[in-house]
């Protein structure tokens, strides 16, 4: 894989990204168990079918923490993470991405609690280059059922571990 470095944008990417995709749910566990499997050993790959590999690259966990994760086998992105308020809020921001085209890309983890459990407010944010921004209009839907589904894939996870 040839990886491209993207521009580190911090939060201004969530606000002007070519590309902003703002998923949520509630799930019926406390913040620490849902933190829990969103920071595992096998995040993203455990909840999502099209993740082949996730690697934490120096095996800890916080602000300065690398990610790297494979999507269908050949489309790489290296994550930083920049936040990491534990049980409430993670950020990162790629470092580097193997997809053509990428600008800039960074996710957006909070979670709140609620009356029966943990709200989870997933925001996917993309800067693309001008090929991107032409396709953006057809990106837009497909990735939002994407993340739906990786959404769908945490609530199976969680149900498998308790």
């Amino acid at each position: 894989m040839t990886w491209r470095p993207t521009e580190q944008q911090g939060d201004a990417l969530f606000q002007h990204a070519t590309i902003k995709i703002i998923v949520e749910d509630e799930f019926p566990i406390p913040a620490r168990q849902l933190w829990d499997v969103l920071a595992a050993d096998d995040a993203v790959v455990g909840w999502s079918a099209l993740a082949t590999a996730s690697t934490w690259v120096d095996g800890r966990r916080g602000v300065g923490s690398i990610r790297e994760v494979v999507v269908l086998g050949f489309l790489g992105v290296r994550d930083h993470f920049y936040r990491w308020d534990i049980d409430r809020r993670m950020t990162f921001a790629a470092e580097a991405t193997t997809a053509p085209g990428v600008k800039a890309f960074g996710e957006d983890y909070v979670l709140d609690a609620t009356a029966t459990g943990t709200r989870l407010r997933w925001t996917v944010a993309i800067d693309a280059g001008r090929a991107g921004r032409l396709l953006a209009p057809l990106a837009r839907p497909a990735l939002r059922i994407v993340f739906r589904a990786f959404m769908g894939g945490i609530h199976q996870v969680i149900h498998q571990r308790t």
